[in-house]
């Protein structure tokens, strides 16, 4: 029975998602380390603030402030203008060209807005019938004439009032959805039509269709074209919709709308922004009716007449009305009075103007304090998202900002929080018991929370007052009462025992909450007074031992307002002094002052009696304070001590160092893990002889044929590589990379490690020089080659190599062990839960969708292994590559290829040409070439070849076009064109294309090849594609046909 719940639990583990982190993950986490070194949320110690709302590379905008009003948030356009002028010499859509529509939104997205296409009928189109009945087939030639007859099959439908149907994949927003439009008959006048106007007996198929203006002949745009052969005026609602759904999508659009002609008109509100008619139309609005003016009856055909029949507008609108009239009511008596057929196009890709748009954004400024009370009014502020605005945070009496937190997320709302902490006000009065003022009053200001302690002055011959000691939540005004004292004995007795008191600190140990900890005072300007002392950090004293035996408790102590008091031989009080602000070390490392004190001395200890023992030997030196510091957390690990000497323990490592190493490694709160910082610089150094040649076998990856040494390879695998394999946390990865820069960087790497340690955590900004270091570092490693790419190929090869392999064996089978555990706690649920829950979930998938499972499940994971394996052995080839070219092709070609070159232009090519060859050209072009073409080839082209062409010209090639082609051409050719395309063509197309494109394509095609398409070719091609082959185009393309494209033209410019 152990043996199957073994198997069980391995076979699972093969499935199960996340076993393993695998090299293209390990570089992706590592390097977003190093990028996201900035985070949105800020810790400020400063008064005063800016933010910034918008993107740095925009340019600086004015915001314009908001009465403190309720803001609609509908989607609206609040103002346009019109650019440009129309183009008279164009036709078609460019004589629109030139015309622009700014608009100004608010409370836009994008799917407001649709991608470049627009509104059109796509290859996806369909038409489906929602209410009504479908009729019969539209097409007729006859009746629409041959230039409106689409040449695909068009299905007519009833047009009763009421009847609808659906106009599928019309267009897309930018959120990406897909947009139909749902067409509804509101009214027409059929009945009239077929009373009146003698076509309602004909045989003819009647009723209503839509298709692409694509299919119709000698067209060249893709609008949507409606058809309809059984009214004058039809009219339709359209509303815009959410595809193959009912909710309605507002959007903002802009159009060109074409083939009102024939005296037709048309009555929308379509162009509910923006509508421009332009002379050249012939178009003409009465009464809300856009009509054709043209005399006569002219026929037109779509985009390709413009600016004839067509006009220019923009919307913002999910549904509108659009009734068409064939006549126009104004053209009823000088044109006809019923249609044989109507078309008419909305919409289409080329259709459209140019749309520049501006978004607003409302800005909203908070002003809380850190339990998130409103301390002053919020502001509003108005902007547009294509600007950047600076913020600036108020200065606010008796408050400090401490915290800065902004929200970007909803672009039209983005949000400040201003987060400030109360200042209190602590104000100090010394008087006698009498009343009498003894000392001068004195005046602090502290932060809210903040423990006080306080010892009053010594003040010759009173006795002391107690001691202050309370937590800052309010203002304070306090008096501290002195008593005289008669005998002057007593008096000094207490002067020395206050001294005392002061010099050793001794105070409350109790332990501070993370906010409060390790702060130091500053001294700051307050909005309402003078100069203060504000306990922003609490001070943390050690009393140090005169020896090297670290034994010492570190005191953690509350905040207080330290009065150090010294009484002169003339018993004159000195003021108290301010203590030094908190330095970079305390912040980069998350010690306290003690604890960086006792950390520095112990390691300078270290690295003196090393220095002592070695000399100048830096490798031992260095392998010593490592093992120093890394001693007490590694040294009875069985990896570690199998690869370092650690040796003896350090004679300078006291219990309380042990305490102090444990806390750093294992608390969250400090920022840095120096044993694991140690670990691997001690591994890096040379150990025993075993030691060594087993980390040299361990170490043996691809990469060391590559230039990789195994040294290199044991760091990484000690470092970042196995935590990335096992288990990391953000500590981890600072830690990782502060070791990688320690080994690597030049500012750091001949440095002893004590010396690095204290130089490295010293910087201010250090999260940010941190990035820029870690870069360098890799870049310079990398032989020419980027940090990312350097860092994936360390990386991948550090995984791979024995003992990366070994480390992926540690974690599968920790991972085996809590699936075991999992298991036999209650092994029907873990089955249940692991095995048949999968099971079903998959056995569902595979018989609703057996292609997609296969395609997605299968052949998707496969292609994304090919495509994962190709990306490595390129990233590979790159690297080495770049290492190759700028190791030994760069230097051979500037130390000797380039000299010789050179020197053979500059001793002989230029000599040559400017004493041989330029001189020998001057000669041959001014005395041969000049009199030949002068004397020669003019002569006979003006006085014989051009006159016998004027000849030819004039009296054979022009009669015998005018005489002979064009007869020819208008008697035989064209009329049996016709004939051909009116009897075989066309018959071809209705009778045998349409109905195989029909009833044998489009079937095939929907319900074989898109399926297999999507569901199987699709998964496999598309990782390959984006990981490979899209890459390498793009490299190609911008290494070597651009600079080929650029060299030419250079020669040729």
């Amino acid at each position: 029975m152990k043996n199957i719940k073994i198997l069980i639990i391995t076979m699972l583990m093969m499935f199960l998602p996340n076993s393993i982190i695998f090299a293209e993950e390990i570089s992706t986490q590592m390097q977003n380390n190093v990028e996201n070194a900035e985070t949105s949320t800020k810790d400020m110690t400063t008064e005063s603030s800016d933010v910034i709302i918008g993107e740095e590379s925009l340019n600086l905008g004015e915001l314009k402030k908001e009465d403190n009003k309720e803001i609609s948030k509908n989607p609206t356009i609040t103002q346009y203008i019109v650019h440009g002028e129309l183009d008279s010499t164009k036709t078609g859509v460019d004589f629109y060209k030139n015309v622009s529509i700014s608009l100004v939104g608010d409370n836009l997205t994008d799917r407001h807005f649709l991608t470049k296409e627009g509104l059109h009928w796509s290859e996806k189109t369909t038409v489906e019938l929602i209410t009504g009945k479908e009729i019969g087939i539209l097409n007729d030639s006859n009746t629409f004439g041959v230039q409106n007859t689409p040449n695909v099959e068009i299905r007519a439908y009833s047009n009763n009032k009421g009847d609808s149907g659906r106009i599928t994949f019309v267009g897309k927003t930018k959120s990406n959805e897909d947009l139909d439009l749902i067409w509804t008959v509101t009214d027409s006048d059929k009945e009239e039509w077929a009373t009146n106007s003698g076509y309602a007996n004909d045989n003819r198929i009647k009723g209503l269709g839509f298709t692409g203006e694509q299919y119709i002949p000698e067209s060249t745009g893709n609008s949507i074209v409606v058809l309809y052969n059984n009214a004058s005026n039809l009219g339709i609602h359209y509303k815009i919709v959410k595809h193959g759904t009912m909710e309605e999508m507002p959007v903002v659009l802009s159009f060109i709308s074409t083939d009102i002609d024939a005296a037709q008109g048309v009555q929308t509100d379509l162009a509910n922004i923006t509508e421009i008619i332009p002379k050249e139309s012939n178009l003409v609005k009465k009464d809300g009716i856009i009509y054709d003016a043209t005399s006569g009856v002219v026929g037109l055909n779509g985009t390709k007449d413009l600016p004839k029949g067509g006009y220019l507008g923009a919307g913002f609108l999910s549904s509108f009305d659009y009734i068409f009239y064939s006549p126009a009511p104004e053209r009823v008596h000088n044109s006809y009075h019923y249609p044989i057929a109507v078309r008419y196009d909305i919409f289409g890709s080329s259709l459209q103007a140019n749309l520049l748009t501006r978004l607003k954004n409302h800005i909203t400024v908070n002003y809380f304090d850190e339990d998130g009370k409103i301390i002053k009014a919020s502001e509003q502020f108005t902007g547009y998202q294509d600007e950047k605005y600076f913020i600036q945070s108020l200065v606010i009496p008796k408050y400090k900002l401490v915290n800065i937190k902004k929200d970007e997320f909803n672009f039209n709302y983005p949000k400040i929080d201003f987060i400030y902490r109360p200042i209190y006000t602590i104000n100090l009065k010394f008087i006698d018991d009498s009343g009498k003022e003894v000392s001068a009053s004195k005046q602090y200001s502290a932060e809210k929370g903040y423990k006080l302690s306080y010892t009053a002055p010594t003040i010759t011959g009173y006795d002391l007052p107690n001691k202050l000691e309370t937590t800052v939540d309010n203002d304070i005004n306090y008096t501290f009462v002195y008593k005289k004292v008669e005998n002057i004995s007593v008096q000094l007795e207490r002067v020395e025992k206050i001294e005392q008191e002061v010099k050793t600190n001794v105070v409350d140990k109790s332990p501070l909450n993370q906010e409060n900890e390790r702060i130091d005072f500053k001294k700051v300007e307050t909005a309402t007074w003078g100069v203060s002392y504000l306990p922003s950090r609490p001070e943390t004293v050690v009393t140090s031992p005169s020896v090297t035996n670290y034994t010492t408790p570190i005191v953690r102590q509350p905040n207080e307002i330290t009065n150090r008091t010294v009484i002169s031989q003339q018993g004159v009080t000195i003021p108290p002094t301010t203590l030094k602000q908190l330095d970079p070390f305390l912040i980069n490392t998350g010690m306290t002052k003690e604890e960086k004190e006792i950390f520095l001395r112990y390691i300078k200890e270290v690295a003196k009696r090393s220095r002592d023992k070695h000399g100048d030997d830096s490798n031992k030196i260095n392998h010593d304070i490592a093992n120093a510091i890394a001693y007490q957390v590694y040294h009875n690990d069985f990896l570690q001590k199998n690869t370092n000497d650690f040796g003896e323990k350090p004679k300078e490592l006291s219990d309380m160092m042990e305490d102090l190493f444990k806390e750093i490694h294992r608390d969250s709160r400090y920022i840095i893990d120096f044993p694991h910082l140690a670990a691997p610089l001690a591994t890096a150094e040379k150990s025993t002889w075993w030691k060594e040649l087993g980390k040299t076998i361990a170490s043996l990856s691809p990469l060391n044929l590559l230039g990789e040494s195994p040294k290199d390879i044991m760091f990484m695998n000690n470092s970042m590589t196995g935590d990335l394999l096992t288990n990391i946390d953000d500590k981890d990865k600072r830690t990782n990379i502060d070791a990688y820069i320690f080994r690597y960087h030049p500012d750091f790497k001949d440095l002893s490690l004590d010396e690095r340690i204290e130089k490295y955590y010293s910087l201010d900004n250090l999260n940010i020089k941190r990035a820029e270091y870690y870069k360098q570092a890799l870049e310079l490693r990398g032989g020419g080659n980027s940090s990312s790419d350097y860092s994936n190929f360390i990386n991948w090869g550090s995984a791979i190599s024995l003992a990366g392999l070994g480390l992926v064996g540690l974690t599968l089978f920790r991972k085996f062990k809590r699936e075991w555990e999992e298991f036999n706690k209650e092994e029907l649920a873990y089955l249940y839960k692991k095995v048949w829950k999968p099971m079903v979930n998959g056995a569902n998938e595979l018989l609703t969708n057996p292609l997609g499972f296969v395609g997605n499940r299968v052949l998707g994971s496969i292609s994304n292994f090919v495509a994962n394996t190709l990306v490595t052995g390129g990233l590979t080839l790159k690297v080495v590559g770049n290492k190759v070219i700028n190791g030994l092709v760069k230097p051979v070609y500037k130390h000797v290829v380039k000299p010789v070159v050179k020197f053979v232009n500059e001793s002989v090519v230029k000599p040559v040409y400017n004493n041989i060859i330029k001189p020998a050209g001057k000669l041959v072009n001014n005395y041969v070439v000049k009199p030949f073409v002068k004397y020669v080839v003019k002569p006979v082209y003006n006085n014989i070849i051009k006159p016998a062409g004027k000849l030819v010209n004039n009296y054979v090639v022009k009669p015998f076009v005018k005489y002979v082609v064009k007869p020819v051409y208008n008697n035989i050719i064209k009329p049996a064109g016709k004939l051909v395309n009116n009897y075989i063509v066309k018959p071809f197309i209705k009778y045998v294309a349409c109905p195989i494109n029909n009833y044998v394509v489009k079937p095939i095609v929907n319900h074989v090849v898109k399926p297999v398409y999507n569901n199987i070719i699709k998964p496999m091609v598309k990782p390959i594609y984006n990981k490979v082959i899209k890459p390498v185009g793009n490299f190609i393309n911008k290494n070597i046909l651009q600079p080929i494209g650029n060299f030419f033209k250079g020669i040729f410019k």
